[in-house]
């Protein structure tokens, strides 16, 4: 989005990121967002995924052993600040760690044959 104008949806870095993943073909990926962008990337991405918290992701990635830390949504109340945008569009760090073990521990069959 650029400043909440869902009319201005600028997706060149999803669309870049579809394109590496499509010409690299990488064993694991996964792109993250937030629910506003969902039916702008489910054209070119499908429906995601999954969900954890407020984030969407997109790929082929495991992510049923990530969960936001227990008081992730009390600390989420009534944060109605002028720069909520840009403090909610970092990923967290308990997402990004979480994601990273996924990929770190993610197996194919043929590797246990």
């Amino acid at each position: 989005f650029h400043g909440g104008r869902s009319d201005t949806m600028d997706l060149t870095l999803m669309l870049q990121a579809k394109k590496i993943i499509e010409d690299i073909k990488p064993r694991w990926h996964c792109i993250e967002n937030v629910q506003g962008a969902c039916a702008h990337f489910m054209p070119h991405l499908g429906k995601h995924t999954s969900k954890i918290g407020p984030y969407y992701l997109w790929g082929n990635l495991s992510t049923e052993n990530i969960e936001p830390p227990g008081d992730y949504y009390k600390c989420q109340t009534g944060s109605k600040t002028k720069f909520r945008q840009h403090r909610n569009a970092k990923i967290p760090l308990w997402l990004s760690q979480g994601i990273k073990d996924q990929l770190f521990s993610q197996r194919r069959l043929s590797e246990w044959a």
